[in-house]
């Protein structure tokens, strides 16, 4: 971009100068405009929306959240979703940890209720 002078004596940049080569500020400016088919939309904001599961992604679209995002719609996912060969890590499936359980251990309990 170019900032041209507006005047001979330019004291401040934003009010003396003038800017070509600017978008129009009407405009949108996304990059999934120049996408060139579907498949390779849907990737790109598969990997904006932070690469949630196929199931997740097309409930969020069907509740309206992703309403802003063009060309993105339940029909496109399910024909274009990017299947890949990773799984969640198995430390997903583990017991939390420093949660205790809330089941009452009976030898405990009459140890300490058993009476003298």
């Amino acid at each position: 971009m170019w900032r041209v002078p507006l005047k001979a004596n330019v004291q401040n940049e934003n009010t003396n100068t003038i800017v070509f080569n600017r978008p129009n500020p009407a405009e949108p400016i996304a990059n999934v405009f120049e996408l060139p088919s579907t498949e390779k939309t849907v990737k790109y904001f598969h990997a904006a929306a932070g690469y949630p599961t196929k199931e997740t992604w097309v409930k969020a679209i069907r509740a309206g959240n992703y309403a802003t995002w063009p060309g993105l719609s339940v029909k496109g996912v399910n024909e274009c979703y990017p299947e890949t060969d990773e799984t969640p890590k198995g430390q997903m499936q583990g017991l939390r940890q420093g949660v205790r359980s809330t089941k009452v251990n009976k030898a405990i309990q009459k140890e300490y209720h058993s009476p003298a």
